[in-house]
């Protein structure tokens, strides 16, 4: 006698239903254009009948002004000798001395820019070397990223060693 085989177990079972991707797509649309502020969320009618920013804007608008007179170019010093991340470096890490530079950057959120947990756990500490308005300091950074491979801490390294840009550095264009 033929066993039948059960034709239960041979059938397929229906593709569980999915949110067509559409709609996701439509639905991310609909909340970023909820999230963007509109004309009538930043400005108001004052008393004249004048137009004015609402306060909220106009206290946003002198804290970016503030930010950007109020400016550091700093660098990410090593607290002691040993191999450090690389992010260009072909293994992904490079011997760093201590007091070398591991990252030249500005910042107009001195406050924030690093916590000090994360400055520990990489080794590192911060140094502001010049302060001043957004245009100063950034005008500090290119100058000191465009240098740095002639600089006397890259050039005591063996050649097949030498940085382009400090280690920390994700990119070697100056912008």
């Amino acid at each position: 006698m033929v066993a039948q085989k059960n034709t239960m177990d041979l059938e397929q079972k229906p593709p569980s239903p999915r949110t067509p991707g559409w709609i996701f797509l439509l639905a991310v649309i609909i909340a970023i254009s909820l999230a963007i502020p509109k004309w009538k969320d930043v400005v108001r009618k004052n008393e004249d009948g004048d137009y004015e920013l609402q306060e909220w804007r106009k206290d946003e608008r002198y804290i970016e002004l503030d930010r950007n007179e109020n400016a550091e170019q700093y660098r990410l010093i090593a607290k002691v000798s040993g191999y450090y991340l690389c992010y260009l470096c072909e293994n992904k890490r490079t011997w760093i001395n201590m007091g070398e530079t591991l990252k030249i950057g500005i910042t107009t959120n001195k406050t924030e820019r690093y916590r000090i947990e994360w400055l520990d756990k990489q080794k590192a500490y911060y140094f502001k070397d010049v302060e001043g308005d957004l245009a100063t300091v950034r005008r500090a950074e290119i100058q000191k990223i465009a240098a740095y491979p002639l600089w006397p801490e890259n050039l005591n390294r063996s050649k097949s060693e030498r940085l382009v840009v400090p280690p920390f550095h994700k990119t070697v264009r100056l912008k």
